[in-house]
């Protein structure tokens, strides 16, 4: 999968890597003035190692509340994400072989659902 990515990196322009870049800064500031330094660990505790599979699945629901571009509830989205990240559900995903297609699509399946369903109340 990264290097599909990376293949369709080398092809974007200059401007969309700019927005990307943007996009992506953005989203770590909202993700810590959430998360505080809980964020991308298991448990959203400050004194577990940063989880890469955390860590993406995180961005990625960061980059939609700031794409749906209205104002964020934080404590509904700390609660929500703490919810999704401590799932027996959700470790399973990034427990073993957690670089399966299946259980990369789990784990974003989650996070769209739970930022679906924080959108919609």
């Amino acid at each position: 999968m990264i290097e599909t990515t990376l293949l369709q990196l080398n092809q974007t322009s200059e401007e969309e890597l700019s927005n990307l870049g943007e996009m992506t800064v953005e989203s770590l500031e909202l993700a810590e003035n959430i998360l505080g330094a809980g964020a991308f660990r298991r448990e959203l505790n400050r004194s577990k190692p940063i989880n890469m599979n955390i860590f993406e699945v995180t961005l990625y629901f960061m980059s939609l509340i700031l794409e749906k571009n209205q104002s964020v509830d934080a404590q509904k989205i700390e609660s929500g994400l703490r919810r999704v990240i401590v799932s027996p559900e959700f470790s399973d995903y990034i427990g073993n072989s957690r670089e399966q297609k299946e259980k990369v699509y789990g784990r974003f399946n989650l996070i769209v659902s739970l930022f679906e369903e924080i959108s919609n109340d």
